[in-house]
């Protein structure tokens, strides 16, 4: 039986390297987990994002701001209240609310998780796999090296990363998605393969259509042709039999 899909935030990607850090990726997650799916909107106090995502406020005001600044969101003021409108994506990266609100784990652990997903392979396999030097990661999620060795090396410790020397003599961190809430990556990346599948059934099915549709034209037209011909010999045996019968003479 196929599982259910639960719902999840969607967190934008963009080539290269990010423009943003992770700690404002998070609180982006933490926004985005209140939005109206139909007005892409959302007006969650600065209070309640720190509450969801675990940090204070003013880490919240500060990667707000960068988010606005960067084009990931807009503000409309109304009275005291901030509205958040946030852009339609394209590509993005999917996340569970239990990994958002997932406590046990620091606001920096989850926010280096989230910021390192779309640099990982294999994900539709439940483990996450990061050939990148941790130098190398470090630029790519724009964060400092020494805030990113000291957080790995801590969610290796929790049981959340596994190291592994490939046979090329090069290391790989292997990421255990279940482990802290994200196997929702495994399912909607096999849901996704599923519906290419599909779709290119489709499309074969409806070549095959097309062809049939062809066939079934020339078929009509050759009937056609056949019942016109029908006629023409139709007519030209009247002919020969009119020919045939015997003049009859009246006195």
């Amino acid at each position: 039986m196929e599982k259910e899909i639960k719902q999840h935030i969607e967190l934008p990607t963009t080539e290269g390297i990010s423009d943003i850090t992770p700690q404002d990726q998070l609180v982006y997650l933490g926004i985005r987990s209140f939005m109206n799916k139909d007005t892409l909107e959302a007006f969650p106090s600065q209070e309640t994002i720190a509450e969801r995502v675990g940090c204070c406020r003013n880490t919240v005001r500060k990667c707000i701001q960068n988010l606005v600044e960067k084009d990931y969101l807009r503000i409309r003021t109304e009275g005291r209240k901030q509205i958040y409108i946030f852009n339609k994506l394209k590509q993005f990266e999917p996340f569970s609310y239990e990994f958002l609100e997932d406590k046990s784990k620091s606001f920096t652990k989850r926010a280096t998780l989230a910021a390192t997903q779309r640099y990982m392979t294999g994900k539709e396999t439940g483990v996450g796999k990061v050939t990148y030097t941790k130098m190398e990661l470090a630029k790519l999620i724009n964060t400092p090296y020494s805030t990113l060795v000291r957080t790995l090396r801590e969610l290796t410790e929790d049981g959340l990363i596994v190291n592994k020397k490939l046979p090329s003599g090069q290391q790989q961190m292997q990421f255990q998605l279940e482990k802290y809430h994200q196997g929702i990556v495994k399912i909607l990346l096999n849901h996704e393969e599923r519906i290419e599948a599909h779709e290119e059934r489709i499309e074969a099915n409806e070549d095959d259509i097309q062809i049939l549709k062809t066939e079934n034209k020339e078929f009509r037209e050759e009937n056609l042709e056949l019942q016109r011909k029908y006629k023409e010999l139709e007519s030209r045996l009247n002919e020969l039999e009119n020919k045939k019968k015997p003049h009859v003479i009246l006195d």
